[in-house]
């Protein structure tokens, strides 16, 4: 398994236009030995190629660098992992969180913490339990969602 690849990108920008360059190797050999790769037998060659989303994503800091959110059916609510990043610089700001009902959009939970300090290069992670509002759970006859911000 591939994992998504994180860059900072500040020094080689420039003002104005700039071009962002993805190159993908032509054979398993373009890769490096430790890289993990894999084939797929149905295919006569190694075709490479990008098999998955590519974005851009231009933030300040702090930044969110993964989100896990995972149902707590007893309780009624949804466990929240966050792992927030920050730049180079020490600097501060509230987190807030959102859970809608997916068909509605009707805001069923919701948390905001205080003021967060976030240290120069720090790797911070906040986990949170929000209660859902009426909870509804999916089922095959019913298959109700939600979505998190």
């Amino acid at each position: 398994m591939l994992y998504p690849g994180y860059f900072d990108l500040k020094t080689a920008l420039r003002k104005g236009d700039n071009d962002l360059i993805i190159a993908v190797g032509a054979s398993r050999s373009s890769i490096p030995a430790d890289m993990p790769d894999g084939f797929d037998y149905e295919k006569e060659r190694y075709i490479s190629g990008i098999f998955d989303n590519v974005d851009l994503i231009l933030s300040g800091t702090p930044y969110v660098k993964n989100v896990q959110v995972a149902p707590d059916i007893e309780k009624k609510t949804a466990r929240v992992q966050v792992k927030i990043l920050s730049g180079d610089k020490q600097t501060s700001s509230k987190v807030a969180f959102l859970i809608r009902e997916t068909a509605t959009a009707k805001v069923v939970g919701a948390f905001t913490t205080g003021k967060l300090d976030f240290g120069a290069g720090s790797d911070n992670t906040i986990d949170i339990s929000i209660p859902i509002e009426n909870c509804t759970l999916w089922s095959p006859e019913k298959p109700f969602l939600y979505t998190s911000r």
